[in-house]
């Protein structure tokens, strides 16, 4: 036994008669090989997860830019295809950024959330990809709604709101942990 083991008994399992007896030796070793079993197992499926909405991503740009030269080609409301294709950049730069997001957190960083900073910094990053993208979508879309319908920038104004809402929660978040 180790002198941990000696200083506090209750650490090691009881033997059959009742006495303080270590784990057998091999029981140590299946333990830490399932951990880290589960370990790659995890990594590779945030992995494919990140690669995922990373490939997502890219697809969106893509049809934001074919979207865009069909509608200045043909010249059909080349201003809202324009407008529309701003849209589909911005939430492909936010689902890009959630893809790296877990992919820094879940896959390169090696550890776990153990300390409240850390849990804080994870969390504000990630609600900050959701602000920026709400923030930039809400313009993008009280632009098009003052274009076509005036009328119809509630919707719009709403999200901006939303957004709003959103940075004044991680504001308090932040100020009160």
């Amino acid at each position: 036994m180790t002198p941990l083991h000696r200083r506090h008994p209750a650490l090691t399992p009881l033997a059959a008669d009742g006495g303080n007896e270590s784990p057998p030796a091999g029981f140590m070793a299946q333990h830490l090989g399932g951990i880290r079993a589960m370990t790659l197992f995890s990594r590779l499926l945030y992995s494919g997860i990140a690669g995922s909405l990373l490939m997502a991503s890219v697809m969106l740009m893509a049809v934001a830019i074919s979207r865009t030269f069909t509608g200045f080609r043909t010249g059909d409301g080349a201003l809202d295809t324009m407008l529309d294709g701003i849209g589909l950049v911005i939430i492909a730069v936010a689902v890009a950024d959630v893809g790296k997001f877990l992919f820094e957190e879940e896959v390169i960083a090696d550890r776990e959330l153990r300390r409240p900073a850390e849990a804080r910094g994870s969390l504000t990053k990630f609600m900050t990809i959701i602000i920026v993208a709400l923030s930039l979508e809400s313009l993008v879309l009280i632009t098009k709604a003052s274009r076509d319908k005036p009328a119809d920038i509630l919707f719009p104004s709403l999200l901006m709101l939303v957004a709003v809402a959103a940075l004044v929660g991680l504001g308090l978040f932040q100020k009160l942990s």
